[in-house]
């Protein structure tokens, strides 16, 4: 009797061998269809989180767009726009703006500024800071700023007044502010770029010009009668910069070039991109800073991490008026990895507008879809891949979550079968250059069997993107592209 058992025992155990070697065997597809696009070197795209950007104007009523395709406007909010008094915080402001957004095709790429060199009404003192810090006891100063640089208040340079950040009450109304946007808008879909501020004129993490007259309560930053209002120590500088980074952490953020702590500190340790202010200028900042403040603060590749933002100094007329060389100051742009510039919704040369569309072909991300392979017939329940060659011609990486789809579709009886895949993979962070990228698919069993169109898309995590400048990627191919964003590349057929 042992021996018969052991006997059915081996039998049983070569028998389910064989079927467990039958079951893992993988089924094998057809031969492989391999699919070439050709390259679109001709366009310029509306791709979202690049390119050109409005300024304090959404595209359908920028006077000096030109016909350039954009996906942001830029726009810089004072404390007092946003909380004009304690607790009553103008989130409608804000709204309005994310809407004009939404209507364009566009995301809101925004700053908060807190020390003015205007008065933003005719309200004695009123800048960016609202008045009614000093009734909640924050220290800070009365200053005018020194336009004329001459050291003395010219007409027409007011008295202004600005808190100290690093005072306690400042500090803790200054975080509810930012607190509060942050839980209402830090996932909204129509955000784009965070621009950290807070700090100096404009929020350009400066004082130049600035002469203190009167001195507010205790501000622990100092300060004396006749002075610069001075800048904060590093630490202050690193808790207001982790603020914003902690607030917000879905949005790429940029920081401010000119302040070497700040810039080290955010793009080396939290690994966020930059923006300069006075591109173009060749007074100084192009020939004699910029390039030496990357080097300063270590930030030469931080575009791998964060975009590049770059504002006028002045604007392009002003440029041409100069002499300035526009092939060179765009040429340093794409050189410095840039994913947006813009010209402050000014005017620009008319025989200067041929130089930008073509420099906005490199200007961000561009992505080509050099090859695909796939079967040229599949099983269903069987997985198989889709091997893609990927290039991006552009300057710099796209900075957001778009994920990669695909689409079979076929008609049959005057109806439309369609099977659409999940999101497969991102191509946040495609840096520029050549990459290799597999997908592998496996089709239900309840898809019809047949030949199929097989589509590719890119497209946004978003499902309020419905505008065509969001809602999908624009590839640098010549195939067709559907009015959903999906392009036909083969067929394919399913067994």
């Amino acid at each position: 009797m042992k021996l018969l058992f052991s006997k059915l025992n081996l039998i049983q155990l070569v028998w389910l061998i064989v079927l467990l070697s039958f079951c893992s065997k993988k089924i094998e597809h057809g031969p492989l269809t391999i699919v070439k696009p050709v390259e679109n070197v001709d366009s310029i795209f509306a791709n979202p989180g690049m390119g050109w950007q409005t300024f304090y104007w959404p595209a359908n009523n920028d006077p000096n767009l030109a016909g350039l395709p954009t996906t942001t406007i830029y726009r810089r909010f004072s404390w007092y726009d946003l909380e004009p008094t304690p607790g009553n915080f103008n989130f409608a402001l804000f709204e309005d703006w994310l809407n004009k957004a939404k209507t364009n095709g566009q995301r809101l790429a925004w700053r908060l500024m807190i020390a003015a060199v205007n008065l933003s009404s005719s309200t004695p003192l009123l800048g960016y800071a609202p008045l009614w810090l000093i009734d909640e006891g924050a220290s800070g100063w009365i200053y005018y700023y020194d336009a004329n640089n001459n050291n003395q208040q010219d007409p027409g340079e007011p008295d202004i007044w600005a808190p100290d950040l690093a005072d306690t009450v400042t500090k803790y109304y200054h975080n509810r502010l930012i607190q509060e946007f942050a839980r209402r808008y830090y996932n909204n879909p129509y955000m784009d770029l965070l621009d950290i501020g807070s700090v100096g004129l404009w929020g350009e993490w400066h004082f130049s010009r600035t002469k203190i007259k009167q001195i507010i309560g205790n501000p622990p930053t100092g300060g004396t009668i006749g002075g610069r209002i001075p800048m904060y120590s590093d630490s202050v500088k690193k808790s207001i910069i982790d603020l914003w980074n902690q607030s917000f952490p879905l949005s790429p953020k940029v920081m401010l070039i000119g302040d070497s702590t700040g810039m080290y500190y955010s793009t080396n340790i939290l690994k966020t991109g930059w923006r300069a202010d006075s591109w173009g200028d060749m007074d100084w900042h192009m020939p004699y800073f910029y390039d030496k403040q990357l080097q300063r603060t270590n930030a030469t590749e931080a575009w791998t991490n964060g975009a590049v933002a770059l504002e006028p100094s002045w604007n392009m007329e002003y440029w041409k008026s100069r002499g300035w060389d526009i092939d060179y100051i765009l040429q340093w742009a794409i050189d410095h990895h840039a994913t947006y510039i813009q010209n402050k919704s000014a005017v620009i040369p008319s025989e200067w507008i041929p130089k930008i569309k073509d420099a906005l072909k490199k200007i961000g991300y561009r992505l080509v879809l050099r090859e695909l392979q796939h079967p040229e017939y599949v099983y269903k329940n069987s997985p198989f891949e889709i091997n893609m060659v990927w290039e991006n011609t552009g300057s710099a990486p796209p900075y957001w979550d778009y994920y990669l789809r695909l689409r079979l579709k076929r008609e049959k009886d005057n109806v439309f079968i369609k099977w659409e895949s999940p999101p497969l993979l991102s191509i946040k962070r495609w840096n520029p250059g050549v990459r290799n990228e597999k997908v592998e698919i496996t089709l239900p069993d309840d898809i019809p069997e047949g030949e199929y169109d097989l589509y590719l898309g890119i497209y946004s995590p978003f499902e309020e993107h419905t505008h065509p400048n969001l809602k999908y990627i624009k590839l640098a191919i010549q195939n067709s592209r559907d009015k959903d964003g999906w392009y036909l590349f083969s067929k394919i057929v399913v067994k």
